[in-house]
């Protein structure tokens, strides 16, 4: 079984720090990304989660050109958003830097903006952005992730993050007739970063969407599973139960297979002595 982080986006509504982590071992925390995390949230968090166990969202003038959410508390440039450079992109790269490191984040999380296609223009300026600007030393070596906007193909999405030293997020769960089947399964990195939107999906995954992920999350060394669906407290449970099962029942095929050599050496054994 390969290394999981399971966990959701943002905590589920009435769950609390402490009884999150007892049940998963991840989480992406949006809050920075549409204001300045106060200092004292920052010490609560760094003294309560595990350490590395927090993904953590870049403020949204790094990445977007509109407010997404519709608040007052960022205010961008003419520079910024749509991972441009500009003194207040410099400003709000140095706050997820220096948030990053008060609750000793695993990951700073960059999502592109709506209709972000995978035109040369915008390659070029990702290019530019990860080896430049929000270099991999910046945020002393966390791990940097990037979510695609839907227009960019997933296989194409992951090798080029590859090539740019980031993880790519992708939804193993969408069903596009263009992608062959095991797409998911095969994809050119280690690490999978599996975030499953569940978008026009009302309720809880069904057991064989649960069946799938953990197929695809156990084809790679290690893998991140991070749920963004309708009930992703829910999901996210279920399925760490469901590994849980699955490594519990290879553990026992495991010992099957050594009894059964054990048996026939025992024999082989037996018929030198006679």
């Amino acid at each position: 079984m390969s290394e999981l982080r399971i966990g959701t986006a943002d905590l589920p509504p009435r769950t609390g720090i402490e009884h999150y982590f007892k049940a998963l071992s991840t989480v992406e925390i949006s809050a920075l990304a549409f204001a300045p995390m106060k200092p004292a949230t920052l010490v609560k968090w760094k003294a309560t989660v595990p350490p590395r166990s927090i993904g953590l969202h870049a403020p949204w003038v790094i990445t977007h050109r509109k407010n997404p959410s519709g608040n007052t508390e960022r205010k961008a440039d003419a520079g910024s958003g749509e991972f441009r450079d500009s003194p207040v992109v410099q400003e709000a790269l140095n706050e997820l830097a220096s948030s990053a490191e008060a609750i000793d984040a695993w990951s700073v999380i960059f999502p592109s903006p709506p209709l972000f296609s995978p035109s040369q223009a915008n390659r070029d300026r990702l290019r530019t952005f990860f080896n430049e600007i929000a270099t991999a030393e910046r945020f002393a070596g966390r791990t940097r992730v990037w979510l695609p906007d839907a227009l960019w193909e997933p296989v194409a999405a992951v090798r080029f993050a590859s090539e740019l030293g980031v993880l790519c997020a992708v939804d193993p769960l969408v069903k596009d007739l263009a992608y062959r089947p095991g797409v998911f399964s095969e994809l050119d990195t280690d690490h999978a970063y599996l975030r499953v939107l569940g978008l026009g999906r009302t309720g809880p995954l069904r057991q064989d969407n649960q069946d799938e992920l953990a197929g695809i999350a156990g084809s790679y060394k290690s893998a991140t599973v991070i749920f963004a669906t309708a009930e992703r407290w829910k999901d996210a449970k279920n399925f760490k139960r469901n590994i849980l099962e699955l490594a519990a029942l290879d553990d026992e095929l495991d010992d099957e297979e050594d009894g059964d050599v054990a048996d026939y050496d025992s024999d082989d054994d037996a018929a030198d002595d006679e």
